[in-house]
């Protein structure tokens, strides 16, 4: 059975870190702002009026985080613009092949999962990007972690 469901992401001036939990495509993501000027993968990119031969993101991968680049008009005092994104979800269970050194993720999911969920004994760490675009890491054995878990919408990087 499919699922239909709309996310929202809030984004921000400068690079957001994010992933999506609904099945989207890349013309649906730049088509929902006109402020959205740049979109990373780590391996692959998309700028706004371009040369197409070097946009190489031609699709949009669920387990996988992006950098995504909005350029707002802060001295106007917009400082984040809320885009709404509709799809199939996904469900079931995930599995992913982490990179020995870091590995950027997305979680295709509308629920918070404990990083403890997390299993493998070789994760070192992860990062997230924070709203107020600063960044947190979180170590096996923290004892009173600021985010333990992670949350719809927003990409990580995860080292082993």
């Amino acid at each position: 059975m499919t699922y239909v469901e709309t996310q929202s992401l809030k984004l921000y001036h400068g690079w957001n870190l994010v992933s999506f939990y609904v099945e989207v495509s890349l013309a649906d993501i730049i088509g929902s702002s006109n402020n959205i000027k740049e979109i990373q993968s780590s391996t692959q990119k998309w700028r706004r009026n371009y040369v197409a031969l070097f946009n190489t993101l031609s699709t949009i991968d669920l387990q996988k985080g992006y950098w995504v680049y909005m350029d707002l008009d802060i001295t106007g005092g917009v400082i984040s613009e809320t885009i709404t994104l509709t799809g199939a979800r996904v469900t079931g269970n995930l599995s992913y092949s982490l990179n020995s050194g870091w590995t950027l993720i997305g979680v295709p999911t509308d629920e918070n999962i404990p990083y403890v969920n997390a299993i493998s004994s070789h994760i070192i760490q992860i990062v997230r990007q924070t709203t107020d675009n600063g960044e947190y890491a979180w170590f096996p054995g923290d004892i009173e972690p600021t985010y333990d878990s992670f949350e719809p919408g927003y990409g990580y990087f995860i080292q082993c």
